[in-house]
């Protein structure tokens, strides 16, 4: 098995998404994401441009050459996980922006308590 398909199969699970969703998002087949898995094809740059903006990622990050960011990691499966619940719940525009403006409500509330927190710690 390949590095790069491990790496690509890494980022699509942390957000949410299936090798067939990468693809598609990419404008790929899946049939050659899976061919790079067993190297019986090469990735030309586009397809791994196209791949990496389908995970939200650089192509270094994507080919291992950079270290994905842990934080922006955080952020991205934190957007796909809304993502996920809007979907899942069939939730229109309104109701999405409703949401979204109550999850960063939750957000900035939790992290002011953890830096309260961590400066009582220190």
């Amino acid at each position: 098995m390949s590095a790069l398909y491990d790496r690509i199969y890494s980022l699509a699970s942390t957000r949410g998404m299936s090798i067939p969703e990468v693809a598609k998002k990419a404008g790929l087949s899946s049939a050659i994401i899976y061919r790079w898995r067993t190297n019986d094809a090469n990735p030309t740059k586009p397809s791994l441009i196209a791949v990496a903006t389908a995970l939200g990622v650089s192509e270094d990050e994507l080919v291992g050459k950079k270290e994905v960011d842990p934080q922006e990691e955080l952020a991205s499966q934190v957007g796909a996980l809304f993502r996920s619940v809007v979907k899942q719940q069939d939730l229109d525009e309104d109701h999405s922006k409703d949401l979204k403006e109550e999850m960063e409500d939750l957000l900035k509330v939790r992290a002011r308590r953890l830096k309260a927190k961590q400066d009582a710690k220190n």
